[in-house]
């Protein structure tokens, strides 16, 4: 499910409306992935005691495949409304709000054996109740996707395109629907990191029909029953120190993550990489509304990363008419209704150099008339 995991990290990129806090983020795309593949676990363990049980009978073992198969696919679509507070496709043994729920009905109707209250009643009336309890034993504290319909499908839109009804068997077989490459890359564990096909010797060929085993089949099954072909009965001790070292390490490992210390160890490291994002605008925590990418400055600028339009003109500032004393746009109105020349339209005639100006002609002119009389 390595292309799945990554499909939701692309379509979280992509649209601004599903990331960020209470939605896609890392640990919530980690837990989706983490339900998928245990329900194609379990999916891959309920056809093989199918095929163990009705392997002779071909038209029942049909059958029962495909309602197992049917069930498989409603279980995962059916993850992405459990995010979302939506328990209505849940089911019981997977969904801890359903199994709370159950839990508070049993006990009222055992200390009120002649209420006549229906389920939906009693939830309603329990609901703090079971709210408190989830936070304590759920994941994410309680806490849901804030995610909407539209949301949703996109989502599982992005699941759908890689798994569905036509290839869950093999998906569910090897973990991958492609299993050349599932088989490749677990012999790059025996193969220090190289991917060859070494299947002409006769160890490497081994190697390659054992992990094609252990791919479709129990691993510590598989281990005993070559065991056993071979005839060997005794088991060395060097394999149970490990088997027991390994049981005691991943019990240490989960003591330490659940304690005290870890916690405040992660809610330190957390606080330290959101103080960075306030200072460092490069920071990937960094988070921005909109569809500004973190990685950007939110001031206005015309580069080509941020603005691929040329920037907008401004609109001319208005200017008070020299005609009417009001601010206004376009030529004045108020001189052409009284049929006079608008102040606007009158055209300042220049003076050449070396002429007479007017009020020296006029005065020219009435001293030769005084002159004459």
């Amino acid at each position: 499910m390595k292309k799945g995991s990554n499909a939701l990290y692309h379509i979280a990129s992509q649209n601004s409306d599903l990331r960020g806090v209470s939605l896609l983020e890392a640990s919530r795309i980690k837990a989706i992935t983490a339900d998928i593949t245990r329900i194609l676990k379990a999916y891959g363990k309920r056809v093989k005691v199918i095929h163990d049980k009705f392997g002779a009978d071909d038209d029942v073992l049909k059958e029962k495949v495909d309602e197992c198969r049917k069930d498989a696919m409603a279980r995962i679509e059916a993850i992405i409304p459990h995010h979302c507070n939506d328990h209505s496709g849940c089911f019981h043994e997977e969904c801890q709000v359903i199994r709370l729920q159950r839990q508070y009905i049993n006990q009222f109707k055992a200390m009120n054996p002649g209420s006549q209250l229906t389920d939906e009643e009693i939830i309603k009336q329990h609901a703090a109740e079971i709210a408190k309890d989830h936070a304590t034993k759920g994941r994410f504290k309680g806490k849901n996707m804030d995610m909407g319909e539209v949301g949703q499908a996109k989502v599982f839109g992005e699941i759908s395109k890689r798994l569905d009804l036509k290839n869950i068997d093999r998906v569910a077989a090897a973990r991958s629907s492609n299993r050349c490459e599932n088989l490749f890359n677990v012999l790059a564990k025996f193969s220090h990191g190289k991917r060859l096909y070494q299947g002409r010797t006769n160890t490497w060929k081994v190697y390659q029909l054992f992990v094609a085993a252990t791919i479709n089949n129990d691993a510590e099954d598989v281990q005993r029953r070559i065991r056993e072909r071979v005839g060997i009965t005794h088991t060395s001790t060097i394999q149970q120190k490990e088997t027991a070292k390994k049981a005691e390490r991943k019990k240490y490992h989960k003591k330490v993550k659940k304690s005290a210390p870890a916690m405040e160890r992660r809610q330190v490291h957390k606080m330290a990489s959101t103080r960075k994002a306030v200072t460092n605008k490069q920071a990937p925590a960094r988070h921005k509304p909109d569809k500004l990418s973190p990685k950007l400055d939110c001031k206005s600028n015309t580069n080509k990363e941020n603005n691929s339009k040329a920037p907008a003109k401004r609109a001319p500032r208005r200017k008070r008419c020299s005609n009417c004393k009001t601010f206004h746009t376009g030529k004045c109105q108020e001189a052409n209704n009284d049929n006079e020349e608008s102040a606007t339209n009158k055209k300042k005639k220049k003076q050449k150099k070396g002429e007479p100006s007017h009020d020296e002609i006029m005065a020219f002119l009435l001293s030769n008339r005084s002159s004459q009389r």
